[in-house]
This record gives structure tokens, sequence and C-alpha cells, in this order.
């Protein structure tokens, strides 16, 4: 099969899998760099797939100038694209997949690849949802949907009064605690993933800039930096065909006072 510009050239800034599962309310973003030389004006071809096998075809992001040589962000999650507006779950045909396509504004010229992205079914316990800088200048999302464990390391400064005697009451004790700090660390697994997931996950522990969607008490959606401390990560056992990622992290920050975290009371 020849290279054409399609095929090669025009790929969107991602090493994840063609295919790829989401959440109704997942964030994602795909990133494209124009390799041509003027700027064009282009639209994002958004084709949906029903339970019945019948399909709905609309555009998002008219007039979009690509600048050449110019990275752009296009948001294509389920609900970042609207979908749910074409969605009927009150009857037997619901959203299945959709498909995402760069194409010139007003036109059939193709200017990107073909992108797949498809409803996930998997049991939702708790989930982590991350956002990390890739090696092709864009940046991915992936959800973890295994088990997770948060723990709370403590660090403190002791100020050590003398008195002369040597007394102390409850009121005047002979030490005392300072910049009392604490530092979350957290334990993410993945659940049962296909192996090609598995190597593509490779780029969130080689990311320097990693980010963990948090919720507020009014359920807005925020990020928080993390830094991936996993000194060892198991990929593959040649005779396990069951694959699957677990990572240790923390925020890249201490807290010297207490806020509730949404996501464990809840």
């Amino acid at each position: 099969m020849p290279i054409d510009s399609v095929s090669y050239l025009n790929q969107f800034l991602t090493w994840k899998p063609f295919y790829i599962a989401l959440l109704r309310d997942q964030w994602d973003f795909i990133y494209f760099c124009s390799n041509r030389d003027t700027a064009v004006t282009c639209m994002m071809k958004v084709e949906i797939y029903y339970s019945d096998e019948t399909t709905y075809t609309y555009n998002r992001y008219s007039g979009t100038v690509l600048q050449p040589r110019t990275i752009h962000c296009f948001p294509c999650g389920y609900a970042q694209l609207g979908i749910g507006d074409f969605d009927t779950p009150e009857v037997p045909k619901t959203v299945v997949a959709w498909t995402i396509q760069l194409l010139v504004d007003g036109d059939t010229d193709t200017i990107s690849e073909l992108r797949l992205y498809y409803l996930s079914r998997k049991y939702l316990g708790t989930t982590k949802q991350f956002v990390f800088a890739n090696s092709l200048g864009g940046y991915d999302t992936v959800i973890f949907y295994g088990d997770h464990l948060t723990e709370q390391e403590l660090t403190s400064m002791q100020l050590i009064r003398r008195v002369d005697p040597i007394t102390y009451t409850h009121t005047t004790p002979q030490r005392n605690n300072r910049q009392r700090k604490e530092q979350l660390t957290f334990k993410a697994s993945s659940g049962h993933i296909e192996r090609k997931t598995l190597d593509w996950l490779r780029e969130l522990t080689l990311s320097e800039e990693v980010y963990v969607i948090e919720k507020n008490h009014y359920g807005i959606q925020y990020m928080l930096p993390v830094e991936i401390t996993s000194q060892k990560v198991k990929l593959v056992d040649e005779g396990n065909h069951l694959y699957s990622m677990n990572i240790d992290y923390k925020h890249l920050f201490t807290n010297s006072s207490y806020t509730p975290i949404v996501n464990i009371i809840t």
C-alpha cells in the first residue's frame, strides 16, 4: 500500500490505538498539525453509529482555520461533540460508536485520518481519568477502571521548648508541632485492557506532564497535577493474556489544611 498524504502525513498527534472506548462524561481531545503550505478552513465530520445499524452524520467546528504547521486541539468526547443530542435511550436505538475526521469546510476533501470511538460497556466502580502530554506534541486521556487506593503521608517540624526547671503542662508542652503537612499518594489499576492499549500506556508512565481529573462539590471537573512515582511497572507476562497496568502516583503539592476529597467521600 503506497504512503499517501492522508494515511501518513495527516495523522493526528497521538499513538493511541485506532479505536478507543469512552464514557459518556469522559473528556477526550485530538490534536492535529496541518502539513499544508497555506491556511485551510476545516470542519470535523462526525458519523454516529446506532444499535439498529443505522447512522447519522453531522459537522462540528465548521470555520476552524488550520494554520500551516500549527498544532490545533479538537474536543471529541461524547458530551464534547454533543452526541447526546442525537441519542435516544428511551427507544431501542442508542449510540454505539462514532467516527471523526477533518475535512475541508464545505467540501469532501479529507484533511486528516479517520478515528473511531465507542461507548464503554465496562462496569463502573471507582474510575480515575488522566490527561497527559504525549511524545508527539499533543495530550491524551485515559480512564483507569480498576481498584484504587489513597494513602496519607504526614510530615511536621517540631519546636522544642526549654523550661527551667523542666516542667510542662497541657498548655505549655515541651514540644510544639509546626508546619504540619500531608502528601496524598495513590495507587490505580487500569482494569483489563488490550495488549496494544497496554503498550500505548507507556506514554503515560514516560510523560513529564500528567493530570488527574477530579470533581468538586458542585460536580465541576478540574485537573490536578500529579507525578507517576512507580519505579517498576509490569507490562507483559507472555504466559498470561489478561493485560492490565498498575501505577503509583501523587499530587504535585502538599496540603497544610483539610479539604474534603469529593471522589472519596461520595
